[in-house]
């Protein structure tokens, strides 16, 4: 990453109006062992460019590795994206606010609605809250419309064999 590291900077010395060299700056710091410089530069590039929302929703997730969730939330609930709003739904639903994933999940929704994994996401959701037969609709939505991803497939799958009986 050093290498990496060194060419975002130096980048940055001449051509520092392009976001994504603050992003990709940041995710060359962290695995590298320096989250302080990764959240620099997602915040100077944030400074810059306020409606990014791949550098807001790196920092927040920078934050949420860190354990400072708070922070994370502050982020995501100030978001504009759909990825944002799907990553405040994950945190609100670890914490148990159902309703509050739900509302979250519905608003990645309503910004992106080909974000299918929201779909799995919103599902399992419905499991917790027993709403078994929005549970099975959702997840059959998702499998319509399924990305490439073999294992969620599977999984809905086997959700949907669990929820048909109880229908």
């Amino acid at each position: 990453y050093t290498e990496a590291i060194q060419s975002y900077r130096d980048y940055l010395v001449y051509q520092p109006y392009l976001p994504a060299i603050y992003n990709n700056l940041g995710r060359s710091l962290v695995p590298a062992g320096d989250s302080a410089g990764a959240e620099t530069a997602y915040r100077r590039g944030l400074e810059l460019f306020p409606d990014e929302p791949t550098l807001s929703n790196n920092l927040a997730i920078l934050f949420k590795e860190k354990g400072d969730v708070t922070s994370a939330l502050e982020i995501y609930e100030g978001g504009k994206n759909a990825e944002g709003f799907h990553n405040l739904g994950l945190i609100r639903a670890q914490e148990g606010a159902l309703e509050a994933a739900e509302a979250a999940y519905k608003q990645a929704l309503v910004r992106d609605p080909g974000m299918v994994e929201v779909y799995y996401s919103l599902g399992g959701l419905y499991l917790l809250m027993d709403q078994f037969e929005h549970s099975a609709e959702t997840f059959e939505t998702f499998l319509k419309n399924s990305p490439d991803n073999p294992t969620l497939e599977r999984r809905t799958k086997s959700r949907l064999l669990q929820l048909y009986p109880v229908l």
